[in-house]
Formats: structure tokens, C-alpha cells, sequence
């Protein structure tokens, strides 16, 4: 399955499913990454359901397809300036991401851009995530 990370802190959160919109619980112990766990609102990401602690419905196996982390990491491989992505919700609460430089000048549109069309604009390849 696929879905958007709605929220995540302290090693929990929560995947709102693109297939059903509903939000399925993720513990980082079911991330597929290595070093630190971690994912942003808003975190591309596929995932299995599965049983967790107390036999509880959980996201399993969880990668992710495109994170803030991802975006960050291809901005400042492709430019000489350091970049970084800042969020903010839109008046209708949707997330919006800004890319600006370490003396926070923004750098892309004034209108914010989606997390694909952010990675796209850091040069990642995006085709047939929509």
C-alpha cells in the first residue's frame, strides 16, 4: 500500500492510506531505513499492515518513496548554495513546502509547492508517484 505520513513524534505516528484515506498507527521499529528512524508529515511512503504489539492493526514494513530527508540531501548535492525545505499549512490546512537558503531567502515559488513537485524541483525523479 501507499500513503502519506499524517504525523509522527517521538517513534510513533501515524499513514493516511491513498487507497482508502484512512490512518493506519506506524511505530519506527517498522521503518526500513537505517541509522536513526524518522519520518515528516507529509513522507511518501509504502507499507504492508500487519499485526503489532497486543495484536493491534500497524503498518509494517514501511519504506519511504520520497521524504523531507531525500529532498534535502538531492537540493544540496545539485547546488552550491546550502538549502533547506521549510513547511507551513495553507489556509485550507495543506502542506506547502519552501525551499530556502541558510539565511532563509526563499528560493522557489512563493506559492509552495507539493512534496513531489519540491522533489522534482530537486532533481529527483518522481514520474508515476501521482
Amino acid at each position: 500500500m501507499r500513503g502519506a505520513v499524517k504525523f509522527f513524534n517521538k517513534g510513533w505516528g501515524f499513514i493516511t492510506s491513498k487507497e482508502t484515506n484512512k490512518d493506519v498507527f506506524l511505530h519506527q521499529s517498522n521503518i526500513q531505513m537505517s541509522g536513526y528512524r524518522t519520518l515528516d508529515e507529509g513522507d511518501l511512503v509504502d507499507y504492508e499492515i500487519g499485526l503489532g504489539n497486543y495484536s493491534k492493526e500497524q503498518a509494517i514494513n514501511v519504506t519511504p518513496i520520497i521524504s523531507l530527508i531525500m529532498v534535502e540531501d538531492a537540493l544540496n548535492k545539485s547546488s552550491e548554495k546550502v538549502l533547506r525545505v521549510r513547511t507551513k499549512k495553507d489556509s485550507d490546512g495543506v502542506l506547502k513546502y519552501y525551499v530556502v537558503d541558510l539565511n532563509s531567502e526563499l528560493q522557489s515559488s512563493e506559492q509552495g509547492m507539493s512534496l513531489l513537485e519540491v522533489a522534482a524541483y530537486a532533481g529527483i525523479d518522481v514520474e508515476g508517484l501521482e
